[in-house]
């Protein structure tokens, strides 16, 4: 009793619950001795039955002072949280004091020497149908309350079904209605398992970004794909995301590629384009005596064929730049369908739960 105010733990109704169902635990120690006092009544009930079956009359009275004193433990102490079953409960103990006074006329205590049989007999039937009437009543009583306790248990399961009805077909709406990010916002202003599931969603979503973290363009350095190609556009991604800059070539002989100039648009999506420009040096002094226009033959066959090394070389170069954006394009196209079929996925599992 002294750990009255622990009664109301998840642990004291899973093991005692049953001891104290019902009752008004927070009003004292009264309303929680009526199990115990009902187990006592009972318990004197079946010991008068048994050992004082020779003199009814004491049997009756004992029994009729143990229902007043539960009456008056009733009408005083109302143990019972619902008022409701207060009243049917000092209802059936107003019945069942009512039906021991009858009882009283089925023994010698009313009758004398002077009674007829006849007499006797006809006050003992009246007083049977008295007794039948006083039960029928209370049988109907109680056969009402427990109707009524089902309509009303069967009118608050309707009334939830029909919130949660509600609320999922606005949650479906809102869904669909309004942007993802909106919904989200929504959901973890609730604040209860929908936006605990919204985090998780944003979670998964952040653990799927960083994983790829990709920037508008191509992907960060530890990209697989810009690790294939950083041998390649070295210098080119050294200087990725300017406007526009000037990034030194490589010579080879006597020719040089003067310059690779990276052009990007700021204000549109498309990735960069590499546009590439090359000059050739002023020819060494001719070491040749013959000389035609100021050249000799050999260094009008080795400019050619310089010529058509930076061309091949120039080419090659296009070819590596146009095969980098084709590449970035379709990882982005891939990494875009990605992160579609995850937002799918998760919004279609979230509408099954």
């Amino acid at each position: 009793m002294k750990k009255r105010p622990r009664l109301n733990s998840k642990v004291s109704r899973r093991r005692f619950g049953s001891l104290y169902e019902g009752l008004k635990i927070n009003r004292g120690r009264a309303p929680l001795v009526y199990n115990l006092i009902l187990v006592i009544r009972r318990f004197l009930f079946s010991i008068t039955t048994v050992l004082m079956s020779d003199h009814p009359t004491f049997q009756i009275q004992l029994f009729q002072l143990s229902s007043f004193l539960n009456l008056i433990y009733l009408i005083k102490i109302k143990p019972f949280d619902n008022k409701k079953l207060n009243r049917l409960e000092v209802f059936n103990e107003l019945i069942v004091l009512g039906s021991s006074i009858h009882l009283l006329i089925f023994t010698d205590l009313l009758y004398t020497d002077g009674y007829s049989v006849q007499l006797i007999n006809n006050t003992a039937k009246m007083g049977g149908y008295s007794l039948i009437a006083l039960s029928t009543l209370q049988i109907s009583i109680n056969l009402v309350f427990l109707i009524l306790e089902m309509l009303d248990s069967v009118k608050k399961l309707c009334a939830l079904l029909k919130t949660y009805c509600q609320r999922q077909t606005e949650k479906k709406d809102s869904f669909e209605e309004c942007g993802y990010g909106d919904w989200m916002d929504v959901a973890k202003k609730r604040g209860n398992r929908r936006g605990k599931f919204s985090r998780y969603v944003e979670r998964h979503e952040q653990r799927i970004q960083s994983q790829m973290h990709l920037d508008s363009e191509f992907g960060t350095s530890k990209s697989p794909k810009r690790k294939q190609l950083e041998p390649q556009r070295t210098e080119i991604n050294k200087q990725f995301g300017l406007l526009s800059q000037q990034i030194q070539g490589y010579s080879s002989g006597n020719s040089t590629i003067s310059n690779i100039t990276v052009v990007r648009n700021s204000h549109s999506p498309q990735p960069s384009r590499f546009t590439s420009s090359f000059t050739l040096p002023h020819s060494e002094t001719p070491s040749h005596s013959t000389a035609q226009g100021g050249l000799t033959i050999s260094q009008i066959l080795s400019n050619k064929s310089t010529a058509t090394n930076h061309k091949q070389r120039t080419s090659s170069l296009s070819q590596l730049g146009n095969s980098a954006i084709m590449s970035y394009q379709l990882r982005m196209i891939e990494n875009e369908i990605e992160r579609q079929r995850d937002r799918q996925y998760i919004a279609a599992r979230f509408l099954q739960q």
